[in-house]
């Protein structure tokens, strides 16, 4: 009977193995497919401070809902859009894939939306908080960065 559980387990572990692999080879697969942005190490920098900062500044903005204080998400949004501003590599846009700029653009246009929007509309903050992320969901599938 040992000998029958001991045997079971073994063939479950070599198939969880196998699933393990085929998994990961399926995911190499979608990881490859993403469209390679070489960038510089300060514009990679940028990139990955600007990302760290979307997130905060998008949990900034959900806490304020639940708060209900959302006349304070514009002031919020406004921060993130300062350090972008002062901060942004020159020329980087120019030389990124259309399909990316398309994507900034709309998740530029997002941002703007939630930050000169003084406003107390917590439908209309969700739904462009909500597009925001749909936007960086969008990006990550779509590009992985690489240096130069």
């Amino acid at each position: 009977m040992k000998s029958l559980v001991i045997l079971a387990i073994l063939l479950t572990c070599f198939s969880l193995q196998a699933k393990d692999k085929h998994i990961n080879k399926n995911m190499n697969e979608v990881t490859n497919a993403r469209t390679v942005i070489t960038v510089t190490e300060t514009e990679r920098a940028f990139i990955l401070e600007r990302m760290r900062r979307m997130l905060e500044t998008l949990t900034s903005v959900q806490q304020a809902l639940i708060v209900d204080s959302p006349e304070n998400a514009d002031n919020l949004v406004r921060n993130l859009i300062a350090f972008t501003t002062e901060n942004y590599p020159e020329g980087w846009y120019e030389k990124m894939p259309k399909h990316f700029q398309a994507m900034e653009d709309r998740l530029n246009e997002r941002w703007r939306v939630l930050g000169e929007n003084n406003t107390n509309d917590t439908k209309l903050i969700m739904k462009n908080t909500v597009q925001v992320m749909a936007t960086c969901n969008a990006c990550h599938r779509s590009f992985q960065i690489g240096l130069e």
